[in-house]
């Protein structure tokens, strides 16, 4: 996601499988978006390894994320609403 698909109380996201839309966003993920710093000349929220490139791996932060949380066969697919 870029930071300019960020826009008041939504995220607009310029393609998705139904074509373009607006999702809906609450004072919770604003809060969690004030705390990321921005990477200078990258337009990605969550920024890569490579510069100016968004992150492609979550299978690292996923498995101390699950361990923390002690839901080791919980997977991704598993959060989707």
């Amino acid at each position: 996601m870029k930071w300019e698909y960020v826009k008041g109380d939504g995220i607009y996201l310029p393609d998705s499988k139904t074509g373009a839309k607006k999702v809906y966003i609450g004072q919770a993920v604003h809060d969690i978006l004030a705390k990321i710093p921005p990477t200078p000349d990258n337009p990605y929220v969550i920024s890569g390894i490579i510069d100016g490139q968004h992150l492609t791996d979550l299978q690292r932060p996923w498995r101390r994320i699950r361990k923390k949380a002690e839901l080791s066969d919980l997977r991704i697919h598993d959060l989707r609403v």
